[in-house]
């Protein structure tokens, strides 16, 4: 569907720990949007050295992942609803990545998928318009939809580090 709605991107389908040689290049920009909590522990390091190799001297990842102290009170209720679901919680988060990275922000975010709108708006990758949503309605919103400020969704900007 990705590849009929845009054609004039590249897609590559592989296992980004196992098959790193089929994605190539280097990017000023790497999102990661609800990604690392399907991996094994183990393989989460590997991921995010993986997305440090993808970048740029100063390049930027941007990440979001559900909030492990948040989602294990809904998986107690409603059950795994993904045959991996190994969410992190902010210092564990955090952990992974100072090694490799800068972090600018790293935090709880109001509905994940705005944020990553606005982001990827600063970097130029989407319409202008996007960012005319006013942070202040999407806050209200994210109150209205139940989200308290350790929010389900944990955000990160981070900079590559130019010298590990």
């Amino acid at each position: 569907m990705a590849k009929r709605l845009y054609p004039d991107l590249e897609f590559i389908e592989a296992d980004i720990i196992r098959e790193t040689s089929k994605i190539e290049g280097k990017y000023d920009v790497v999102v990661s949007s609800e990604v690392i909590e399907h991996l094994k522990t183990e393989d989460q390091q590997a991921y995010i050295k993986i997305c440090y190799n993808l970048l740029n001297e100063n390049g930027v990842l941007i990440l979001t992942t559900p909030n492990k102290t948040v989602e294990e009170r809904l998986l107690k209720e409603a059950g795994p609803q993904q045959p991996i679901e190994n969410a992190l919680d902010l210092t564990s988060l955090e952990c992974l990545l100072a090694p490799h990275f800068q972090i600018g922000f790293i935090g709880f975010i109001p509905l994940h998928n705005l944020f990553l709108v606005r982001l990827i708006h600063k970097y130029r990758l989407l319409a202008w318009a996007l960012s005319l949503i006013p942070l202040p309605l999407v806050r209200l919103v994210d109150k209205l939809a139940g989200h308290s400020s350790k929010g389900f969704h944990l955000g990160v900007i981070a900079q590559r580090r130019d010298a590990e």
